[in-house]
């Protein structure tokens, strides 16, 4: 096995925060928690991630915010799965440029399988395509 694969997981919601990283890291991840945008650009100072997972509505700086001023960054970046309850997520994911969309549900499988693809594929970690499930 490779070094252990880094998320950056960005979600206002504590619960869904907690939890999500808590399975991760029984998935064999290494996870660092933000509660919004902001704090997941601090975040970005002292830990690079092989994926971000976004939730796009937060306070202080949303998903939106977030993925454009990480994509003006001049360092490697790593694809950013869009987390929303938005039906269309898949469409908002292609409009802000990144990796993936997932529709936030008490199914979290489909967000574990993208996360778990998109990681294992090193070179061109940049935009592939949306998925709404």
């Amino acid at each position: 096995m490779g070094p252990v694969k880094r998320i950056l997981l960005v979600e206002d919601h504590e619960q869904v925060r907690v939890a999500l990283a808590s399975d991760f890291t029984q998935l064999g991840y290494e996870v660092r928690m933000a509660a919004n945008g902001q704090e997941a650009l601090l975040a970005l100072e002292n830990f690079q991630p092989d994926v971000i997972v976004l939730d796009l509505r937060m306070p202080i700086m949303d998903g939106r915010e977030f993925a454009a001023r990480y994509h003006q960054r001049t360092e490697p970046q790593a694809p950013i799965v869009l987390l929303s309850a938005e039906e269309h997520v898949g469409q908002l994911a292609l409009q802000i440029n990144v990796a993936a969309g997932i529709v936030k549900s008490a199914d979290a499988d489909p967000l574990y399988r993208t996360v778990a693809k998109l990681t294992q594929r090193e070179s061109n970690p940049g935009k592939a395509t949306a998925d709404s499930g």
